[in-house]
């Protein structure tokens, strides 16, 4: 259980980190698209292959899918070498997948935080994201790499 748990966790900081990357990749578009006026001269300036902030955050989706996908298949790889039940990828996958469409990935409270922290550093909202991102990837990466040492019982 206690394997688990950690592999979730590590699951959840890893999409939080690449969201926060893609986000960074696209800040001012981002930052167009919070004031959510298309007539703007910022949205004009940009020429933003986005029409609506649906767009935006539809691709901010695919991008946590694709995180969700390979932070499983690194659990999948890391259960697999330590020949570890294949129940405990099943379980993870399953728990991750069924937490996914409550919008916990999307909420950003804990990240709300980590944006605090990457504002120490500048007040570019960009530079922000892409450190709290790096933070999220690398907190995420290593609960699962220290999944790698935990025993089963």
């Amino acid at each position: 259980m206690k394997l688990i748990l950690i592999q979730l966790l590590g699951i959840f900081f890893f999409i939080e980190g690449i969201q926060k990357i893609y986000i960074a990749s696209d800040a001012e578009r981002f930052m167009c698209l919070l004031k959510y006026d298309v007539n703007s001269e910022c949205w004009k300036n940009l020429n933003s292959t986005f029409t609506t902030l649906g767009d935006f955050l539809a691709k901010r989706a695919y991008w946590s899918f694709g995180a969700f996908v390979i932070g499983i298949l690194i659990i999948s790889l890391i259960n697999l070498k330590n020949k570890k039940p294949f129940l405990n990828t099943l379980f993870v996958f399953l728990l991750a997948f069924l937490i996914f469409p409550t919008g916990i990935f999307f909420r950003g409270k804990i990240s709300d935080y980590f944006n605090y922290f990457g504002a120490l550093f500048t007040k570019d909202y960009q530079y922000s994201f892409i450190i709290s991102g790096i933070i999220f990837t690398l907190i995420g990466s290593l609960l699962m790499w220290k999944s790698y040492r935990i025993e089963t019982v």
